[in-house]
């Protein structure tokens, strides 16, 4: 008996916890309401927009509304705004705006803004990384880069070489991450759904391709969906 009522007092604190969770988020979409009818009228005016307000993102956009007190009509006027930057972004960029071919290390940037997906590069049919070590060689984890105005690009990979000499690296065929910072202060691209890589001239180079959306400042989907294709070199 005393376990059974040890169960029911963990079940219904289970289900107070539960309910708590579902009270917040509906309170704050009450008080996203006049912010989504800003949204709304950004729409009506500008369809190519696209602009969403996805649940994912909920309490990050309310958080950066109140974090920076912003107001309805400043709201949809920022929106508008990065929306309007990017799209004439498009139109004249010469991407990737700056290249970093070969990184073996990360630049500084916030963890906490990183969206990353592991993928498994498909295997060229050349020879690819021999799985022999022989003296000299050189097996590694390397991370690279790629910058563009509206985020960071990066690829970890493991990469081989019999001999550790400039230009005979090649990637292993074996699970990589790859994805993208974010910045939680400015409009940037967000990577949507776990990128595609595959490997090409002898596993030398690694192609991988990002997809997803520009977002607003506070956070906000961004029309049209974007895909960027990028080929890494082991180095």
């Amino acid at each position: 008996m005393k376990k059974r009522l040890v169960f029911l007092v963990v079940v219904v604190a289970l289900m107070g916890l539960s309910s708590l969770g579902i009270s917040a988020t509906e309170d704050i979409k009450g008080k996203m309401a006049p912010y989504q009818a800003a949204i709304d009228e950004l729409n009506e005016e500008y369809p190519e927009a696209g602009v969403v307000l996805e649940d994912s993102a909920l309490e990050e956009v309310y958080g950066n509304i109140v974090k920076r007190n912003l107001s309805p009509e400043e709201f949809k006027d920022e929106t508008l705004r990065d929306w309007l930057e990017m799209r004439d972004w498009l139109v004249t960029v010469q991407f990737p705006e700056t290249v970093v071919p070969f990184a073996r290390s990360m630049p500084v940037l916030d963890e906490a803004n990183k969206v990353e997906f592991s993928v498994t590069a498909a295997a060229d049919e050349g020879l690819g990384a021999s799985p022999f070590d022989r003296l000299k060689s050189i097996r590694e984890t390397i991370t690279q880069v790629r910058y563009f105005t509206y985020g960071t690009f990066y690829l970890q990979a493991q990469v081989f070489s019999l001999t550790g000499m400039p230009g005979t690296f090649s990637y292993s065929s074996s699970s990589v991450t790859a994805g993208n910072y974010i910045s939680t202060t400015q409009s940037h691209f967000r990577v949507s759904q776990a990128p595609t890589a595959y490997l090409t001239n002898n596993s030398r180079n690694c192609v991988v391709t990002y997809v997803g959306y520009m977002h607003s400042a506070s956070g906000l989907r961004l029309a049209p969906m974007l895909s960027y294709t990028i080929t890494y070199s082991a180095g």
